[in-house]
Order: C-alpha cells, then sequence, then structure tokens
C-alpha cells in the first residue's frame, strides 16, 4: 500500500479519532478500492459500510457512539448555523457525561434536519436544538448535561432513573447552569400534576433529599 495513501488519510483519522468516512476518502483523493486493500492489508478495519477504522489506533470507550454519529453525520461538527446537525442525546449523553445507571438498548440522536440512516440499532429525533445546549465528549457533539436530563424527561424515562443521573452530576459538580436546567425542565411541570411551566418543582422531583439525622 503507497505511503501516500496511508499519509492522505491519516489526517482526517486524526481528527476523528481515528476513524475515516469513504466520504471524506474520496475528498482526499483515496479511493474505494484502496480502502478495500487497505483493509485487506489489515491497516484499516471495516467497521460498517463506508466507516473505517485505523486498526492502530487507541481505542476509546465512546467509539461504538462516535462511528455512528459519524456514519449519520459525515463528520459535521458544527453545521451552517453553528448548531451540529447530529447529536447524541438520551441515554447515550448521559453515559458519555458518566451520570445515571443505564443500559441503553441503542443508540439516540437528535437531528436537526432531515437525515436517515440504514444503521439497525440507531434512532434519530429530529427536533431543534439551541447552541447553548450543545457540549463536546471525546469530540462528539453531545446534549449539555442539563440537557441531557431534560430529554431524558422528554423520553419519559423513569423519573428514579433521571434522579440518581442528577445526584451523579451534583457529586461530580457538573451542573454549572441551574437555572437553564429549570427552564428546560419547564415544559414537563403539568405531567406530574404541578403548575404550569414550573421547572423548580419538577426539579425537585429529582433532588436528593437529606437524610434525617
Amino acid at each position: 500500500m503507497s505511503y501516500h495513501v496511508v499519509a492522505a488519510l491519516s489526517p482526517v483519522a486524526y481528527d476523528y479519532n481515528g476513524f475515516v468516512t469513504s466520504r471524506q476518502a474520496h475528498a482526499v483523493g483515496v479511493s474505494n478500492t484502496q480502502l478495500k486493500s487497505m483493509a485487506d492489508a489489515g491497516i484499516l478495519e471495516r467497521v460498517e459500510h463506508g466507516i473505517y477504522r485505523f486498526e492502530a489506533a487507541p481505542g476509546q470507550l465512546s467509539d461504538p457512539t462516535f462511528w455512528r454519529w459519524l456514519a449519520v453525520s459525515q463528520g459535521d461538527r458544527h453545521g451552517s448555523d453553528g448548531v451540529p446537525p447530529v447529536i447524541v442525546a438520551g441515554e447515550n449523553a448521559a453515559e458519555l457525561h458518566e451520570i445515571g445507571d443505564f443500559w441503553a438498548r441503542g443508540f439516540a440522536f437528535i437531528v436537526t434536519g432531515r437525515r436517515f440512516t440504514r444503521i439497525d440499532d440507531v434512532r434519530l429525533r429530529k427536533r431543534a436544538v439551541e447552541p447553548i445546549d450543545v457540549d463536546y465528549v471525546d469530540s462528539i457533539p453531545v446534549l449539555t448535561i442539563e440537557a441531557t436530563l431534560a430529554d431524558l424527561f422528554l423520553t419519559h424515562t423513569d423519573v428514579s432513573l433521571i434522579a440518581d443521573a442528577y445526584a451523579d452530576a451534583l457529586r461530580a459538580g457538573t451542573i454549572t447552569r441551574p437555572d437553564r436546567l429549570e427552564a428546560l425542565l419547564r415544559p414537563f411541570a403539568t405531567r406530574y400534576g404541578l403548575a404550569a411551566n414550573d421547572g423548580s418543582a419538577v426539579l425537585d422531583l429529582i433532588t436528593p433529599r437529606k437524610a434525617a439525622a
């Protein structure tokens, strides 16, 4: 395999945790035939149609989420309006933030425009996301912790599980915008028989209680 082909792909893969899409490869002059040759030679691993990973790249716990995000987004981290077109959401976002104890049965992404995927375990939800509600973990666009907690309410996750995730975030000191969290929780107040738009009361549902003395 030509050194020049590897040299062309390496900077792309470096920016994407060792992964590269066939579209990204084509953009730097590497053909499908060359990608296949590299895979046959053990230089690349084909993880999904159109998605490859350099065998020598160090693995990360986020890799399963990352390559699915890459497949759907084709590597666009920012979008034309500054909001990533594909954002990790729900239980997967909680796992990347290391809060809660979830057993995600797939990979959930919010898409801000029309997208589709053939990957069986990927679920796409189309809705708008504010720029302030996007963070990055291992270079993957993900809902902030505050937006993740609200998204768990949106998907009707058990309140006790959301409470555990919130408690983890409090212990880690990673709730940096409590006012934003209250604002994001307002739409769910009436679901629990609370006054309309009372985000503080919804937050109280998941706030850890101090043990009695």
